[in-house]
């Protein structure tokens, strides 16, 4: 009977427990994405209407727990905890007998608002802080006399008087805005003061935010544009116009009309019910941003009327959609290619939209190394094509060309891009990214329990020894010496470890009596050789319980020599690690480095598997979930689970240098966001699946602390829609879903990739990033600082981005300004909108350009931004550069 043994040179002190990843339901419906910011959940403490006093408050805490990183409710269930306890528990602050804290005191991030007259703002908005090592359970607040008022409830709150609310409060806590203005003074400012509470009972320190009412004097402007749409295809209603809301107000309701009344027109769409034409139509604002036109057939035109109320004051204003027979093309996602394996380039996308077949393709991969190239490319027969170099064949040419996946066992990702001519134009480009992972199934997966157990949704029963089975024999090294059941700790760890697997693929594990005896067995024995040449466990693969297997398949033995009542088995200590190891011995997986197929040497780390034997390369510290490749390997054996964390989940990570946390995130569904908020460094975001982030801190050989990296992952097939970084200077990639990027306060860098992604940079010199291939994106910069508009080519010559007067066109709408990218003058290749780019305060300005190559080298000189969007109109515009600069960058004209 084959046995794996774990790495016996991995064993090491005890730790005390880690901080972990945690997942925060967000109760209610979802919303759009470009609204939501998944921040908050509602607490099952229901609060009095009225304030209590601190005592009051601390007695009726416990009746609930905060989340940590922001004044949320405490998360129903956390990532990776199989629905148990964790670090971030509420009461001593200790789960398990571990889970220390150190003290430190919470940090306020509340921050400036403005509201408009009568304006009501939810406490959950104004109150939020962050908290390195617990949670924040109060608030402590003053409001200054000035305009608004808070609101708990029914009751009206002092002006000049502090208050103490919990985090559950802050569900029935609003601030009114004035209604009353000074004489000629159209806005009026508040000052609020604010103090945290964690669960130590830290305090704070103060911090004061302002709160300031406008005055609703204006109504709201309406622009409508007039745009092309490919037959077949949709577009979000409100990228049709842009609102000019002069007092900072905003928009409650919506009425539309679709004008356009012929049989070949196109239509209204909401929530997939198709609307009728000719009507006006009242829409809530939720309702407006989900709002489609869906194109006609043929060349037709159709008008859009739009009123937008405010609450006191109606705007109006109109759009045309133009329907043309621009052909479309649409690639595969998440492609995943073995060493040198080969796939037809055909099948990785599909012509879509009505008119004339497709008479030509044009093709390039745009990845390739310096000297010998390792990655993917295109492969004629016995040929290579040229990495770099746009090929145009016909369509029978085309389907023979294949893409073949990297050479010589490195992990790669190629970027291709392919367009098609239907004779009468050119689609826009389509990027396909296309991932090498060698090896990354099959060097793991070498056994099944769907062997011997039938069912879609295989039962595997686990028991804890009590004694030693008859089935092993007498001479077994499991009998050799001492041996001993599980402590209660340690099968609280194994139940741990089984919930998690069972979160990722389609088995259910039951718990069952040891004398009816589970298919999994947990127990201990001194297991040889002496130490140090013995192992820290092992486990039996699966097998049925045959003569010959013995009924050994499955049983998880761990090394008494190595076991002590100190041993850590919290999550992201080193016996729970050892537990995950053995349990995907159990469960079918090998060891990557035993041939054969073997990873190769720069995946078989914990990074990527927990059954290698090589600590991660970048971070140090223990892996507390299956990784990467583990839940590729185990959902190929066993189906992927698909009702794991559905809802609107946001997942973050605490910061403890001397715990890191290393995990991979398994989510099935919802809208869900990677958040920084509340880490102490600056993080790297990648929303794209089997892309890994760098969250947290760690300490270096020499007891330094240095920054994690690569140490959170997303698992293949996992779709996580929206991020938020830190206050300091993120950098955040999107993917090809809608994203919602929010880059917080310092020096970010965004890139939204695929799909019609919102950009939201805040505070800080921010740089964002959008290119050919990326959709139609919007920034809102909503914050201070200088920041920068970067164009990206990512296609080779004239095929891209090369010159900003022939490329490039721009035009102003109301106090958005837009940005089309059209190569050489031809279609367009994508629009990023910069909303309220002309706002009198400059908090939405992004103020210079620049333009870059494929080789993500800039082109020419930076661009005064401002100086075109004083000089846009209504028309789409090219402009050129004059020989005057600003501080912003070279001063631009009408060219």
């Amino acid at each position: 009977m084959a046995k794996a043994d774990s790495n016996r040179d991995i064993v090491r002190k005890p730790t005390v427990r880690a901080p972990e990843l945690v997942v925060t339901p967000v109760s209610g419906s979802a919303a759009p994405a470009a609204m939501r910011s998944n921040r908050s959940s509602s607490s099952s403490y229901s609060s009095p209407s009225s304030s209590l006093t601190f005592d009051q408050e601390m007695t009726q805490a416990a009746a609930f727990s905060a989340g940590a990183g922001f004044g949320s409710s405490r998360p129903a269930a956390f990532f990776g905890s199989g629905g148990g306890a964790s670090g971030l528990t509420g009461g001593s602050g200790r789960s398990g007998g571990s889970g220390l804290r150190s003290g430190r005191p919470p940090v306020v991030t509340s921050r400036n608002r403005n509201v408009v007259q009568d304006e009501v703002l939810s406490g959950k908005l104004i109150f939020t802080a962050t908290d390195a090592d617990g949670f924040v359970t109060h608030f402590r607040f003053m409001d200054a006399v000035g305009a608004g008022r808070f609101r708990l409830g029914n009751t009206t709150l002092k002006q000049g008087v502090w208050y103490t609310v919990t985090v559950a409060q802050l569900d029935s806590l609003v601030y009114v805005a004035s209604n009353s203005f000074p004489k000629g003074k159209g806005t009026i400012q508040d000052r609020i003061s604010i103090k945290a509470l964690d669960n130590s009972k830290n305090w704070s320190a103060v911090k004061d935010i302002s709160i300031t009412s406008y005055q609703n004097a204006n109504a709201p402007i309406v622009f409508g544009s007039s745009v092309e749409l490919n037959e077949g295809f949709f577009l979000q209603v409100d990228t049709l116009f842009s609102i000019r809301e002069e007092d900072r107000n905003t928009i409650k309701r919506y009425t539309v009309i679709d004008r356009s009344t012929a049989a070949s027109s196109g239509y209204l769409e909401l929530d997939g019910t198709r609307l009728a034409a000719g009507q006006w139509i009242d829409l809530t604002a939720a309702q407006f941003d989900r709002l489609r036109f869906y194109s006609g057939t043929g060349f037709v035109t159709d008008k859009i009327g739009l009123i937008a109320f405010d609450g006191r004051r109606k705007g109006t204003g109109n759009a045309t959609v133009e329907t043309l027979s621009r052909p479309g093309i649409s690639g595969s996602e998440g492609v995943i290619l073995d060493q040198l394996e080969r796939r037809s380039i055909a099948s990785l996308v599909n012509a879509s939209g009505p008119g004339p077949q497709a008479v030509s393709y044009q093709f390039v991969d745009m990845t390739a190394d310096a000297g010998i190239d390792l990655t993917g490319n295109f492969r004629d027969g016995f040929d290579f094509l040229d990495s770099g170099t746009v090929h145009t064949m016909s369509p029978a040419d085309f389907a023979t060309i294949d893409f073949q996946g990297g050479k010589f066992d490195q992990r790669s990702l190629d970027e291709i891009y392919v367009r098609l001519n239907n004779g009468v134009q050119w689609s826009q480009w389509e990027k396909v990214e296309v991932r090498t992972e060698p090896h990354h199934i099959d060097s793991l997966a070498v056994e099944s329990w769907r062997n011997y157990i039938l069912g879609d949704e295989i039962v595997i029963t686990y028991s804890f020894l009590q004694a030693i089975p008859d089935y092993y024999p007498g001479d077994a090294a499991e009998r050799a010496d001492f041996w001993a059941p599980f402590t209660i700790d340690m099968a609280n760890a194994a139940r741990k470890a089984l919930a998690k697997i069972q979160e990722l693929i389609n088995v259910h594990f039951e718990e069952v009596p040891d004398p009816v005896g589970g298919v999994i067995r947990f127990g201990t024995a001194n297991l040889p050789p002496d130490p140090p040449d013995s192992p820290s466990a092992w486990a039996y693969f699966p097998a049925d319980s045959d003569p010959i297997n013995m009924g050994l398949g499955g049983d998880v033995w761990l090394n008494n020599d190595y076991l002590s009542p100190f041993s850590n088995f919290d999550e992201g200590g080193f016996w729970f690690f050892v537990l995950l190891h053995e349990l995907g011995h159990a469960m079918g997986m090998k060891h990557p480095f035993e041939p054969y197929p073997v990873l190769p040497g720069a995946t078989d780390t914990h990074q990527f598997s927990v059954m290698s034997y090589s600590g991660h390369a970048s971070t140090n510290g223990n892996s507390r979930s299956m990784m990467v490749y583990d839940i590729a390997a185990l959902q190929q054996i066993y189906g992927a689970r698909t009702n794991t964390r559905t809802g609107n989940n946001t997942y973050s990570v605490v910061d403890d240098p001397d715990n890191p946390v290393i995990e991979t995130i398994y989510d099935a569904g919802g809208i869900d966001t990677l958040s920084a908020e509340n880490q102490t460094r600056r993080a790297i975001i990648d929303l794209r699946q089997g892309a890994y982030s760098s969250f947290g801190s760690q300490r270096d050989f020499f007891g330094n602390i240095i920054a994690a990296v690569d140490n959170v992952g997303i698992a293949f097939g996992v779709e996580i829609e929206n991020a938020t970084g830190s206050n300091f200077n993120d950098t955040i990639i999107g993917n090809e879903l809608d994203n919602t990027l929010r880059g917080g306060a310092g020096i970010d860098t965004l890139s939204g990739l695929g799909g019609d992604d919102l950009l939201i940079g805040e505070d800080g010199n921010d740089i964002y990033r959008f290119g050919i291939t990326d959709g139609n994106d919007r920034i809102q910069d909503t914050g201070t600082g200088t920041d920068r508009l970067d164009l990206m080519s990512r296609l080779p010559g004239a095929f891209g981005l090369d010159n900003l007067t022939q490329d490039v066109v721009f035009r102003r709408l109301g106090d958005d300004l837009y940005v089309d990218l059209r190569p050489n003058g031809q279609g367009s290749e994508g629009t990023v909108r910069i909303v309220g780019m002309g706002l009198a305060d400059n908090s939405n300005r992004i103020e210079s350009l620049r333009l870059y190559d494929s080789t993500d080298t800039q082109i020419g000189v930076t661009v005064d931004l401002t100086s075109i969007f004083s000089l846009a109109d209504s028309d789409w515009r090219a402009f050129s550069l004059t020989a005057n600069s600003s501080a912003f960058g070279r001063i631009a004209q009408i060219a």
